[in-house]
């Protein structure tokens, strides 16, 4: 999935408010890559990354108030668009995400 490289700007709610992740991802094999999330003046590491077909999941750790939260990704590339949905655990469930690529 070549066409994933590269960083992508999404957004979805949270219990914080509207957030904008910058996801960057580097395809590192035929069903792997890795990559970093931007958020909140931070950045951090994907784990668990992998692709199946058309869709993409993986997730991050960040600390915050409430203890460390791994929110969980899984979407689908299409073009310069990237959406699904975040599951941000606990209480907060899963939200949808809207994505356009970097130019």
């Amino acid at each position: 999935m070549e066409g994933l490289n590269g960083a992508f700007v999404i957004k979805h709610s949270s219990p914080g408010g509207e957030m904008r992740p910058t996801l960057t991802f580097n395809v590192t094999g035929e069903n792997t890559f890795e990559g970093t999330v931007a958020s909140m003046d931070a950045v951090y590491p994907m784990i668990n990354c992998a692709i199946n077909g058309d869709e993409v999941t993986f997730a991050y750790v960040q600390e915050t108030p409430m203890g460390p939260q791994k929110p969980t990704y899984r979407g689908k590339l299409d073009g310069d668009s990237f959406n699904g949905k975040v599951k941000l655990g606990g209480p907060f469930g899963v939200k949808k995400f809207t994505g356009e690529r970097v130019k």
